[in-house]
């Protein structure tokens, strides 16, 4: 007999996988509980990357500053700076950019009160960078789009398809990202910004940056361009560069980053990406061995496994993208290119807080962690210890903070979750057990006398009639063969014994042995 099979024709012991999920699903499940006071605290590992929050791009705002307030003018506003009374608009403007300063200016005061990093980052282009859009010799210097772009302020979108005559790509950015771009005619050239020294390179005037914040610059080389901050440098006073931002954030030992700035969907995005590429190894005792080596000659008898260095934080109040809608997905359009960049991120291991404020934004962030069993009880409880404190536990399960789980019931001694989950992946083992092998145990079970072979112990009653001519025909896988009038009523014995009354016919009784026996 086959194997048996499930429903669907796959066999049985498929049927594991759903069985180890239904046993997963016995296991405690994290619920709500206070944050942990390490988490929700700011210090001095946590790093602030404000990113490109430069004129250039932002859109007219109030030249009194009243879209940030409190925040104090950074520098004079002469006439060339301002139209009417707004603030002038940039090259390469992102719609409410203006909306992130005051929450940029809170996560800076409250990231370096704490002792943290802030580092601002700034785009630093050379006045002819290879990333400008540069318009065909048939073509005039116009800021709408003209070949196969999108938006307006003078995107150019070409590649290796697009006429010459109609966007110029010589001088086109060289990095391997712009050449593979170019060749997928999907190649993005933008319009003239950030030159480095002009306003439009310069921080928003209300934008109150730490006196001990790094300042990182990026774009500075004319044949390449950088989408992620961490393609930038520290210029020191002499113009000469110094360390990249990875370097910084290393020196500086952070370990949790918060990402805000401009734009979403462009260079936020690709920093996040890279920040969550970088990874410490370590020994199997924890230790960070990065730099570490077990013998002289640098090598290591050490086991090292890898885990990323930092854990990433985009803060999507303080951060607004060129393709941006207003909507309910932190913020954005969930169809947006603002929106499905969130949730890209998010499916990268990036954590996305929604508030505005930064307490709010941490509490958010550090929902379910955990110091002690008392930061697990009852929302209704208060924290006066008046909630069911005994129905919840704090844990540690090998993340960055301790996590509240219900506190699981005891049975004799045994956790009650573990007692059944037990009891259950028993049942279901033999359950699967049972389907998958179903043919040979029937098979078994109906073959169990043969298996034995044939009888060497049974009992031949021939009845004879008056010229002794033998009326009965036997097998030897039978007990009784013969059963005539004068056998009717008796009984028979499986010890070969039977007890009749005198027979009216004269019988014999014969007892066989070999199989082959004859009578």
């Amino acid at each position: 007999m086959g194997r048996a099979r499930a429903r669907d024709g796959a066999p049985a012991r498929h049927l594991a996988p759903s069985l180890l999920l239904l046993f997963l699903a016995a296991a405690p499940a994290v619920v709500d509980a206070a944050p942990a006071k390490h988490c929700i605290a700011l210090g001095a590992r946590d790093a602030l990357l404000a990113v490109h929050l430069q004129n250039d791009f932002f859109d007219a705002r109030a030249m009194n500053g009243a879209y940030a307030p409190g925040a104090s003018l950074a520098y004079p506003l002469d006439a060339s700076y301002v139209h009417g009374e707004n603030v002038r608009r940039g090259a390469l403007a992102v719609r409410r950019a203006e909306e992130v300063v005051p929450v940029a200016n809170a996560w800076m005061r409250a990231v370096d009160r704490a002792n943290g990093s802030v580092v601002a980052t700034l785009d630093w282009h050379p006045p002819d960078h290879c990333s400008f859009c540069k318009f065909g010799a048939k073509q005039s210097r116009r800021l709408d789009c003209v070949w196969g772009c999108e938006g307006t302020n003078g995107i150019c979108v070409t590649g290796a398809g697009v006429p010459a005559a109609v966007f110029d790509s010589t001088g086109r950015c060289a990095d391997a990202v712009s050449e593979s771009d170019f060749q997928q005619s999907r190649y993005f050239q933008w319009p003239r910004h950030c030159v480095a020294g002009t306003f439009g390179s310069r921080f928003d005037p209300y934008l109150n940056v730490p006196e001990r914040a790094v300042r990182v610059h990026a774009g500075v080389e004319q044949s390449e361009d950088s989408y992620s901050a961490f393609g930038g440098r520290r210029i020191r006073a002499d113009g000469t560069r110094g360390a990249s931002l990875l370097e910084i954030l290393r020196k500086k030992n952070a370990k949790r980053v918060f990402v805000l700035g401009l734009a979403t969907d462009y260079v936020v995005k690709e920093t996040l990406r890279e920040l969550l590429k970088e990874e410490e190894v370590f020994d199997d005792d924890g230790y960070n061995a990065t730099t570490m080596s077990g013998k002289e000659d640098g090598t290591s008898t050490v086991a090292k496994t890898k885990r990323r260095a930092f854990s990433a934080v985009l803060i999507a109040a303080g951060s607004r993208g060129v393709f941006d809608a207003p909507g309910s997905f932190y913020g954005s359009d969930p169809e947006s290119l603002s929106g499905t960049t969130k949730r890209d991120l998010i499916a990268l291991g990036v954590s996305v807080v929604g508030a505005s404020s930064v307490e709010d934004a941490m509490r958010e962030l550090c929902e379910g962690t955990c110091d002690d069993d008392h930061d697990c009880v009852d929302g209704d409880g208060g924290g006066g210890g008046a909630g069911k404190l005994d129905e919840k536990i704090c844990v540690d399960r090998g993340g960055p903070h301790k996590v509240c789980v219900p506190k699981p019931k005891v049975i004799a001694g045994v956790d009650a979750r573990v007692f059944f989950s037990v009891a259950l992946a028993g049942v279901l083992g033999i359950v699967v057990v049972a389907v998958t092998f179903r043919g040979e145990i029937v098979s078994y079970v109906s073959n169990r006398a043969k298996r034995k072979g044939p009888p060497t112990d049974f009992v031949v009653l021939v009845e004879t009639d008056i010229e002794a001519r033998s009326i009965s025909h036997w097998s030897p896988y039978d007990r009784v063969r013969v059963v005539k009038p004068f056998l009717k009523d008796r009984t028979f014995s499986p010890g070969g014994r039977f007890s009749p009354p005198t027979p009216r016919f004269q019988s014999r009784t014969h007892t066989a042995t070999p199989f082959n026996s004859q009578v």
